[in-house]
């Protein structure tokens, strides 16, 4: 497993033509970060804001600017408002400036039937969280979520040999998350050093017997 697997998609006419350039890099930094720590690390491991920090990173490398924990009165129309904070703000080029609310799903590769809603939940969280951070301001919300996935050593070696090889099942993967969600942008990073986890049997980067192969970020613009 010598290759990464990675990609980006956007969606047209969903207001996020410009974002293609922000999700190359993004999967840069994500393989990047793992390629440095020789796969016994890897961002998406940590929380969400971390995550985050990662968008805001590709951002910045990308031409644009960004801030995270940016604050905001929260809130909807006709009720009472909040001081609150956005997860993250962006402004990609003059014309363009956006908020974005993320959520973060841990959930195992085997989860067959949970995953397309737990993934839908996820992201509807999000959704109202943007539109909410959104109401003070004239400009787009976003619903981010990251989707980790994971499988337990036992259950990957077992899988590898039985079944096709760990490409083969993670791409697979990819295409169910993909196809079974709404959004209008996503993009995925499956670095070889944290692939290679699956080889092994006593990896236990996390102290938990658990490998962790990738991450997909899912985008939504909540006005469209």
């Amino acid at each position: 497993m010598n290759y990464t697997i990675n990609g980006y998609y956007v969606k047209q006419k969903r207001g996020l033509s410009h974002w293609p350039r922000l999700l190359e890099e993004w999967v840069l930094q994500v393989e990047r970060y793992c390629r440095v720590y020789e796969g016994q690390d890897a961002p998406y491991l940590y929380t969400e804001q971390a995550n985050v920090g990662l968008i805001a990173s590709a951002a910045w490398r990308s031409g644009g600017i960004a801030l995270e924990e940016f604050q905001s009165v929260k809130g909807v129309k006709h009720r009472p408002k909040w001081n609150g904070r956005i997860d993250l703000w962006l402004c990609q080029d003059e014309k363009t400036e956006e908020i974005v609310e993320a959520k973060m799903l841990k959930i195992s590769m085997d989860a067959h039937t949970d995953l397309i809603s737990s993934v839908s939940k996820c992201m509807a969280a999000a959704v109202k969280d943007a539109k909410s951070a959104k109401a003070s301001y004239e400009l787009t919300g976003l619903g981010a979520v990251f989707v980790v996935p994971n499988l337990t050593i036992k259950r990957a070696l077992s899988r590898m040999e039985s079944e096709e090889t760990p490409s083969d099942w993670i791409e697979a993967w990819v295409d169910e998350v993909l196809a079974g969600n709404d959004y209008h942008a996503a993009a995925w990073c499956f670095p070889k050093e944290m692939r290679n986890q699956l080889l092994s049997d006593n990896p236990d980067i996390c102290g938990d017997n658990y490998a962790y192969p990738g991450v997909i970020l899912l985008l939504k613009n909540c006005d469209r």
